[in-house]
């Protein structure tokens, strides 16, 4: 099958390109949330398979294996996965590979053995198990994707990326229909950062949480879903388990079907629960941490915000999970509660 870019995807394709030709070897591309860089990376993969360049993408969820995994198979590109609890088939050109499984079998891949490396969510390559991967593959390519290109911690992307290739913002892709308008509300926020310490340049999530279990924040969050965003579905951004959990609880006791995912949950759940809430039947998913990336559910008519951070790139990577347009959705809401 083959890839339909849209206008503003092929050009950032003919820019990745134009950068390598130059001679760069490590090229970052970044694009909105929802601008479809799975599509765009996908479309590079396969061209370059089809020059006869092994190409592994590199990714750092179970989730986001998966999108990756659709994503190539609907454009009918073979391919193998590398993740844990499996046997590795290197004999396919194209690899979807754990960051935290492949680092762990390094010594099996000879260096010389990819061609070109895509990493997604690049905002994280300047991490451990990304670095050490990145430079065992001495020879690839390496072509960076990220909707946020930045780091709370301060450590920057240059070191490892010679060239960034910046498409069309969110702005745009607003106006030109390729996401969906938003409307912000934000109610007083009974939240005092204050009183709230910092750890690794962000809010400490175990002091937020003390703030945030109050049953008056609970009930906004609840009265508020129910005002601007219900009947739609929304995804809740919270600061730990007990905390998805809690909120979970406070939508399930005001008659409204909520669910808490977080990491602890078997892979079958996560994945069903977002099929759920892509449908309707879960109204409201609580997180913690573990669906802030790479969900792609475009039903979902909005974004409730519990956790106060400090970090730009997470505040961008949360509410763009809301901002796909689909049918009958006429906004996106965002119900900050947290003064983000």
């Amino acid at each position: 099958m083959k890839v339909n870019l849209r206008q503003y995807q092929q050009e950032g394709v003919n820019n990745i390109r134009l950068s390598y030709m130059q001679g760069r070897r490590s090229v970052l591309y970044v694009l909105p949330t929802g601008g479809g860089k799975t599509v765009i990376f996908s479309h590079i993969a396969e061209q370059a398979a089809k020059k006869g360049n092994r190409v592994c993408i590199l990714v750092h969820r179970t989730e986001l294996v998966d999108q990756s995994s659709e994503s190539l198979s609907k454009i009918g590109v073979d391919h193998g996965i590398i993740t844990a609890g499996q046997e590795m088939d290197l004999s396919k050109t194209v690899q979807i590979a754990s960051v935290f499984t492949l680092v762990r079998r390094l010594h099996l891949v000879p260096p010389d053995f990819f061609g070109l490396l895509v990493v997604d969510e690049a905002h994280h390559a300047v991490a451990g198990s990304w670095k050490k991967t990145i430079d065992h593959f001495i020879n690839a390519k390496v072509l960076g994707v990220t909707a946020t290109p930045e780091r709370l911690d301060g450590k920057g992307l240059g070191n490892y990326f010679q060239d960034m290739v910046v498409g069309e913002d969110t702005a745009w892709l607003t106006a030109n229909g390729f996401l969906a308008p938003t409307k912000v509300y934000a109610p007083p926020s009974k939240l005092d950062r204050q009183l709230i310490s910092k750890r690794g340049g962000d809010f400490a999530m175990e002091e937020a949480e003390d703030q945030m279990m109050q049953g008056k924040i609970m009930g906004d969050a609840v009265t508020h879903y129910k005002k601007h965003i219900y009947p739609a579905s929304a995804i809740a951004f919270c600061c730990t388990v007990a905390h998805a959990e809690a909120v979970a609880k406070a939508f399930q006791d005001a008659g409204i079907n909520g669910v808490s995912l977080t990491g602890d949950n078997a892979k079958k759940t996560r994945k069903d629960s977002i099929e759920k809430l892509g449908t309707g039947e879960i109204k409201v998913l609580t997180s913690c941490q573990i669906i802030s990336e790479g969900t792609d559910v475009p039903t979902v008519g909005g974004a409730i915000l519990l956790r106060p951070t400090q970090s730009l790139s997470l505040y961008l990577q949360q509410v763009g999970r809301c901002l796909r347009p689909a049918k009958g959705k006429k906004f996106a809401i965002i119900n900050d509660h947290v003064g983000n």
